[in-house]
C-alpha cells in the first residue's frame, strides 16, 4: 500500500512539504489530508497502547518524524490521557539531534531521533553476506 496515495488524491501531492504549503495557502483538502495523516498515526499509537497496556515512549524518526514539527504536534494533540505531556517549545527547537520534546512531568517520553537509513541497509547487507 502506498501511504502517500491518500495525500496525493486528497491534496494533490504525496510530499508533506507540499501539502503543508497548500494548507497554508488555504486549501481545505490539504488541511483535511494533514488531519487524516495525523489521525492514522494516532490510531497506531492507540492500538499499541492498548496491546502493550501502556507505553514508555513515542519516537518520531525518518523524514516526517525528524523534520515536521507541525505533524509531531498534531499527532501528540489530545493524548494527555495516555500520559503524554507535549512541550511545544522543545518540539519547535528539535533539530538533527536526539531530542526529548516532552515536559519533565510527562509519563511518556516523546523523542525525535535522527536516522541513518543508508548505514542500516549497509549493516543488514553485511550481515546477510558474512
Amino acid at each position: 500500500m502506498n501511504k502517500g496515495a491518500g495525500l496525493l488524491g486528497m491534496a494533490g501531492s504525496n510530499d508533506l512539504r507540499d501539502v503543508h504549503k497548500f494548507a497554508d495557502q488555504g486549501s481545505e483538502e490539504a488541511k483535511l489530508a494533514l488531519k487524516l495523516y495525523a489521525y492514522r498515526i494516532k490510531k497506531f499509537i492507540g492500538a499499541y497502547f492498548a496491546v502493550l497496556n501502556g507505553i514508555d515512549a513515542i519516537v518520531f524518526t525518518g523524514g516526517v518524524g525528524e523534520n515536521d514539527k507541525v505533524m509531531r504536534a498534531m499527532v501528540c494533540e489530545a493524548l494527555e490521557f495516555m500520559g503524554l505531556d507535549f512541550d511545544t517549545e522543545k518540539n519547535n527547537a528539535a533539530s538533527g539531534q536526539l531530542s526529548e520534546i516532552n515536559r519533565p512531568a510527562s509519563k511518556v517520553k516523546i523523542l525525535v531521533a535522527k536516522t541513518n537509513e543508508e548505514l542500516e541497509i549497509a549493516n543488514e547487507c553485511y550481515t546477510l553476506f558474512h
